[in-house]
Parts: structure tokens; C-alpha cells; sequence
């Protein structure tokens, strides 16, 4: 993997993963990048420096599960690991949900309904 960027590295990964969330109607709500260190990481080793986060909406617990036990996302997956020193994945249960991809693909401008 020498010569290649880490965003040339985690490529792969990346559109595995997309393409694998979006076919379950699943996907990235947000993502972004720090614009300052973690300024709360209690009980936390080594987690105030982060480069990039993001936010999935996946549409259960069962296309969770299907894909981390995948065979296809395992062999990515690994790739993610070249590039990333550290991840936290943590699954939660929605108590407010705002956001809703079908509101914003029936709102969105050339929406051809519309």
C-alpha cells in the first residue's frame, strides 16, 4: 500500500460500505471533521484527537447486523483499519429522530413530482 494516500487506501471500504447501507435503506445522516479536540472524553483512552466523524441511520438492528457479519464487509473492513488508529462504533435506539431521507428527497429542488 505503499505510494497511496489513506483516502486512496480506505477507498474500497468506503464504497462497500455505502453501497451495502443504501440497498437496506440505510444511510449517513452527518458527517464532518473536528474542528477542535474532544473537550469531553471521560473515561476514555487517547480520545480527545479525532479526523472525521459520521452518523448512520440504519433502518434496524437486523441490516446492522447483516452487515458486520458479512464476509464482503470483513474482508473491507480491514482496510478501514490501514488508515484509522482508532473507531468507536456505537449503536443506539432513536428517542428524538428528526431527520428522515424521504422528507428531504420529496422536498428537494427537480424533484420530479414536483
Amino acid at each position: 500500500m505503499r505510494g497511496k494516500t489513506n483516502d486512496e487506501i480506505v477507498k474500497p471500504y468506503s464504497e462497500y460500505w455505502l453501497s451495502f447501507v443504501l440497498k437496506r435503506g440505510s444511510y449517513p445522516v452527518f458527517a464532518g471533521k473536528p474542528i477542535i479536540d474532544a473537550f469531553e472524553s471521560r473515561g476514555l483512552e487517547n480520545a480527545s484527537k479525532w479526523t472525521d466523524t459520521i452518523l448512520v441511520r440504519y433502518k434496524s438492528r437486523r441490516v446492522f447486523a447483516e452487515m458486520i457479519t458479512n464476509p464482503g464487509f470483513n474482508k473491507f473492513h480491514d482496510l478501514k483499519f490501514v488508515t484509522t488508529d482508532k473507531s468507536i462504533a456505537l449503536p443506539t435506539s432513536p428517542q428524538i429522530h428528526l431527520v428522515n431521507l424521504e422528507y428531504f428527497i420529496l422536498l428537494s429542488p427537480g424533484y420530479p413530482f414536483l
